[in-house]
Formats: structure tokens, sequence, C-alpha cells
């Protein structure tokens, strides 16, 4: 057995130091599907629920500092989203990372603390899930906070279009004509499909590619470099390209840009901090 003198030991720096989670919270997991179970934290509080949603690559921790300002007012609860630790990873495989997919953890995790319709705030990519949450199930939530997540992928504005939400919604398309298609399938049956690509999609994407090729041309003015969020492509794009490498794998952040879909309608009261918003506006709900 070899012992080390003292003067051999190092005393810990705020490098090397083992992180302590000093948050007033207690933890629990919540199984969602089978094989995911997410984590949840509960900071406690008075008054009605609120369940925070982190940005995509965070886990609920990311609100350690900020939730226990909360507690005077709400119980206050956080959710980490799956694909984040083990063992809520499941495969980059379709539908697996898809936003009413994620949406549906979301339900699944208010329904098994039996929550009494929280307020969902979420920031970043935890808008494609509000309003996942806000379009098939309102009446399971009192209102929706999006903290700078009113992007494309959040409310999508067909007059502004969005390059990776229409061509996955055109890729989808195909998909199914190419499923189905035939020629011992009746014309009534193909016709409606081609219609739709050939009215709809097609020409979503050709206005997407156009002015993304007319940004790209226009590279050499000094607007090209603050507009980043605004390109065609998404920020969802360019949020991948940043520090998710670090929390997910390859096939599982090109798994969140394939499952970009296009909400119209919200039936829940809502509000925005007024970044990223993109058309995005509060309606009534009785």
């Amino acid at each position: 057995m070899k012992f080390h003198t003292r003067s051999q030991l190092e005393l810990a720096t705020p490098g090397t130091a083992w992180v302590i989670d000093a948050s007033p919270h207690k933890i629990q997991f919540i199984t969602v599907e089978s094989g995911v179970t997410l984590e949840v934290l509960d900071w406690g509080g008075t008054g009605r629920p609120l369940l925070l949603l982190a940005g995509l690559g965070d886990s609920a921790h990311a609100f350690d500092n900020f939730a226990p300002k909360l507690t005077a007012r709400y119980h206050v609860f956080g959710l980490t989203r799956r694909g984040i630790g083990d063992p809520s990873a499941p495969p980059p495989v379709t539908g697996a990372y898809a936003a009413d997919r994620l949406g549906d953890d979301v339900l699944g995790v208010i329904d098994s603390l039996k929550l009494d319709r929280p307020i969902v705030a979420g920031w970043s990519i935890a808008g494609e899930e509000l309003t996942s949450i806000g379009s098939r199930r309102p009446e399971k939530i009192s209102g929706l906070i999006y903290l700078d997540a009113a992007y494309s992928y959040a409310y999508y504005d067909p007059e502004k279009g969005n390059l990776l939400i229409d061509a996955n919604e055109l890729q989808n398309s195909l998909d199914q004509l190419s499923a189905v298609s035939g020629p011992e399938l009746p014309d009534r049956t193909v016709e409606p499909m081609i219609l739709a690509l050939l009215q709809k999609n097609l020409p979503r994407v050709e206005k997407d590619l156009q002015a993304w090729r007319d940004l790209k041309l226009s590279s050499s003015s000094p607007k090209w470099a603050a507009s980043s969020a605004k390109r065609p492509m998404s920020r969802l794009m360019l949020l991948s390209s940043r520090a998710l490498a670090s929390a997910y794998s390859p096939g599982q952040i090109v798994t969140f840009q394939n499952a970009a879909q296009s909400f119209t309608v919200l039936g829940v009261p809502l509000t925005t901090d007024g970044r990223g918003a993109g058309g995005l506006r509060p309606r009534s709900h009785p």
C-alpha cells in the first residue's frame, strides 16, 4: 500500500474541486416511455405549479439559481429533457425526439406529479414543446411563457417560411407518396398528394432557398453578421453547431433538426420576453 506525504497532496481549486449541487431542490425520476426516464427537480414553494423547461443541451439544473427566486409565489419544478443523461437517451430514430413526442413527455410528467393546470415556461428550443402542448392539450395547462423561445420552431408563419421546417415537411410528403404510390392504386389516392407537393411544399422550399441565396449573396454586408438568428435555416441549426456536441450525439442533433414541425395554432394564454417573437402574439383563452 502506497501512502502520500502531506507535501504530495494538493488543495482543491475551483477548477479541480468536485461540483456540489447546493440548490435547494428534491430530485426524482419519472418514466414517460419504456426505457426513457426523466429527471424532475422540485424546489417547493407556495402557489400555482410552475414547470420550467431548459434549452437544448441543458438540464433542469440550468435553473438552480433562478428557480428559488420564484418559490414565494409558485411551486416550482424543473424537467430535464430526454437525451440528457442516462438512461434518458433513446436512440436517434424517427419520432424519438419529435416536437410532439417531447411535448408528450412534459404532459406525462404533469400527469405523474398530478399538477393542476400548471404554468409552463420554456427557454430556447423548449418553445416547440410549449406550442405542442398548447395546440393539442390546452386543458392541461393554464399558460405558457416563452423565454427567448418564440422562433419558427415554436410558431410557424407561412408568409415568412423556414427552410428547415419546410424541407422536413417536403421530405415527409415525398416519403408518404413513395409509400403509397404504385400502378395498382387509383388516381384519387395519389392525386391530392401530388397537388399538395406542387402547390404548397415545393413552392415554399423554393421561396426559402431563394431567400437564403439572397442572404448569401449579401454576405459582404455588415448586416449579415448581425442577422444569424434570423436566417432561413432557423435558430435550431445555429444552436446545434455550438455547445450541443458535448450534450448530444451527432445522430441526436440531426434527429432534433429533422423533427422540427410547423405549429400555427395555440389555445392558451401566452407571453414572450420579446426576443425572437417571429410573429408570435398572445391570444385570448376562456
